[in-house]
């Protein structure tokens, strides 16, 4: 573990007991919040209206967290704007970033994101950013729709790969140290059926961690991801669950000398010779 400046026993174990406290009521309003009871069910045809009633009870409504987007605002109808958020980042012609109603887990609108590597640039992304204060932890939360991440070269190019991967959501940390952490979901060409995810930081001593979990495509999951900034403490993530912690026990991953502000990404970023779409909802983030 990397030592750190200015980080006492004492104050380590008070952030510790305060993110415990944080994890506890965070699992209890996941619990009793909850998704739409019809999460699954299609989009009711409303005739084309682009205004959301204003008897719907909007996801958000209910959570208690430095922000909350169900992607369902009421003053919001095109479908491209997204206020809420710090900053949106579209590579032209290549990705695609909208308001999406063809299939949500709170009605009547998800995130699509998609973005498609070309042979003249890779690295590109169809996302969200959302920059929040200064934290000794981060969690984030949001219900993922894997729609696909398949390979995208030209046709007959030789690729020994076995399996396709994109990130959809990317975690970067930025003060007198530099923190970034990713959640990328790995699609095997064997199977096509299912993903698997894994938790990676970019750093000097580069590490991953792999999930045992095999989520099936094309289906509603919610992910729950707690990464530490400040805080030593080894990457957690949940699928469904919030108490089933799928990340094997390890050593904390890097950490930051002092509070950071973190800027959250969330979308479909891919590399070379990948496509990706993703659907998204219901995203909650809280500093802890």
């Amino acid at each position: 573990m990397r030592a750190h400046v200015g980080f006492t026993i004492s104050s380590s174990l008070a952030v510790a007991a305060a993110i415990a406290a944080a994890c506890s009521s965070f699992e209890a309003s996941e619990g009793a919040k909850g998704n739409d009871s019809d999460a699954d069910a299609p989009p009711v045809d409303d005739g084309g209206s682009d205004v959301v009633s204003p008897t719907v009870d909007r996801w958000c409504a209910g959570q208690d967290a430095t922000f909350c987007d169900d992607f369902d605002d009421v003053d919001e109808p095109d479908a491209s704007v997204f206020p809420r958020w710090t900053e949106v980042e579209v590579a032209r012609a290549h990705a695609l970033l909208e308001r999406n109603d063809l299939t949500w887990r709170s009605s009547p609108f998800s995130l699509l994101a998609e973005a498609t590597w070309t042979g003249d640039a890779g690295g590109l992304a169809g996302r969200v950013v959302k920059i929040v204060p200064a934290t000794n932890a981060i969690e984030v939360a949001f219900d993922l729709y894997v729609e696909h991440v398949k390979h995208a070269g030209e046709a007959g190019a030789e690729d020994l790969r076995t399996e396709d991967y994109a990130t959809p959501l990317l975690v970067s940390c930025e003060g007198n140290s530099v923190i970034n952490y990713r959640l990328t979901v790995r699609v095997l060409r064997a199977s096509r059926s299912d993903f698997q995810m894994r938790v990676e930081t970019m750093a000097t001593d580069e590490r991953h961690v792999g999930l045992a979990n095999r989520p099936a495509l094309r289906s509603w999951r919610r992910v729950f991801v707690r990464l530490g900034v400040k805080e030593p403490m080894k990457p957690f993530v949940a699928v469904d669950d919030p108490s089933l912690d799928l990340v094997p026990p390890g050593d904390p991953f890097p950490i930051a000398k002092e509070p950071t502000a973190c800027a959250v990404h969330l979308g479909a970023n891919v590399g070379p010779q990948t496509s990706a779409a993703f659907r998204f909802d219901n995203v909650v983030i809280r500093t802890l």
